[in-house]
């Protein structure tokens, strides 16, 4: 009896390289599901996309950071900010630090700000964790904007940032604001959308379901040396220029200002706080951990040794310079100076007890300052 595969040469490779697909397919979910603990296509959608600040948790998030009914980063419980009573409502602002990434919820900066203004009181004060990771003072403008002012009435805004601003906007060679390519992402997105090709969708749709599309396009980001988002490589080959990094720093307070100046208007206080962060002015003496994780982000994202530190050691002291004088804005940057053990879980973001004394300087600033009295 002849062998009819042996005849068709073609369909049997066909088939042997469906089945080594198939397999690769499989290998693939069983090592997405031992790392993750689920499988590719089970996995949580866990952000949104945000027409005010590009991106957003999504509501009653389980996994990681949980989040609340209303998308925000909760203090270890859900509560409808609606149903606040005579609470006095707080959000903050700010980047992946505000969020509390490397920490758990009930130990992140507004939840652990919370606990010190409900120690006299209990239940009085409502602390509301408006941190994304990656954002920086525009971002927190459009959060202020779209999803916070008009849904709530808050009795007072509090921006935590800085390091955000200074990392990404001083890390090009002309400065631009760091915002503009994500935004030219989705202007193109969006216009396509107008006039579809039959295919719109199906990149998204494998990225959910295919370990294979996921690895290759995980591979291609590390070798176009992109970073994640479609966003680029910084392009720093020499350290950064001081007019570069006065454009930045002035748009960090022109951002600020404006979040100011909204919260004025409808008689809302605002207060912002200049973060710490982990350079040798801010933290002369590191631990070992905190040397080597201060490296390996200097590697990883700028390449190679020398372009990260200068630009923010140079952002962070013109900072420091033009808030002064500002009511509404206090300088922290050197508040983990000295502090004793690690207070940074990695190159950038704080641990319970690092978090803990950043909440504890901004309970006494509200207090010095008269912020946590209701306005009539």
């Amino acid at each position: 009896m002849s062998n009819r595969f042996a005849a068709r040469p073609k369909t049997t490779g066909l088939l042997f390289a469906i089945a080594l697909l198939a397999l690769a397919e499989l290998a693939g979910h069983a090592a997405y599901r031992l790392r993750r603990g689920h499988f590719l296509w089970d996995q949580p959608v866990t952000s949104l996309f945000d027409p005010y600040a590009m991106e957003r948790h999504a509501p009653g998030v389980a996994a990681g950071l949980g989040t609340d009914r209303h998308g925000f980063v909760h203090n270890g419980y859900d509560r409808d900010l609606r149903e606040r009573g005579g609470r006095f409502l707080i959000f903050v602002l700010g980047g992946s630090t505000v969020e509390g990434l490397g920490v758990a919820n009930d130990e992140t900066i507004p939840a652990q700000l919370e606990t010190m203004l409900n120690a006299k009181t209990p239940d009085a004060y409502w602390v509301v964790n408006a941190g994304y990771h990656g954002h920086i003072s525009y971002q927190e403008l459009g959060v202020l904007s779209g999803q916070i002012t008009p849904r709530f009435k808050p009795d007072l805004v509090i921006a935590l940032d800085g390091r955000n601003d200074g990392a990404v906007g001083a890390a090009y060679k002309n400065w631009r604001p760091n915002w503009q390519p994500y935004y030219d992402l989705v202007e193109t997105g969006v216009n396509a959308m107008r006039d579809p090709p039959l295919w719109v969708g199906a990149p998204a749709w494998f990225m959910r379901r295919s370990a294979i599309v996921k690895a290759a396009v995980a591979l291609r980001v590390r070798l176009r040396q992109e970073l994640p988002g479609g966003m680029e490589k910084p392009d720093v080959e020499t350290p950064i220029s001081e007019a570069v990094v006065d454009e930045v720093v002035a748009a960090y307070f022109a951002n600020l200002a404006a979040a100011e100046a909204r919260t004025r208007e409808i008689g809302v206080p605002f207060i912002a706080f200049l973060q710490p962060t982990l350079i040798a002015p801010l933290r002369p003496r590191m631990t070992p951990f905190e040397e080597a994780e201060l490296l390996s982000y200097e590697r990883r994202i700028y390449g190679r040794e020398g372009m990260f530190r200068p630009g923010m050691e140079s952002f962070y002291k013109k900072a420091s310079e033009r808030g002064r004088g500002r009511r509404w804005f206090h300088d922290l940057s050197g508040l983990l100076a000295n502090a004793e053990g690690e207070p940074y879980v990695d190159s950038c973001h704080y641990s319970k007890d690092g978090g803990k004394i950043i909440a504890r300087a901004i309970y006494g600033a509200l207090l010095k300052d008269g912020l946590l009295e209701k306005r009539p």
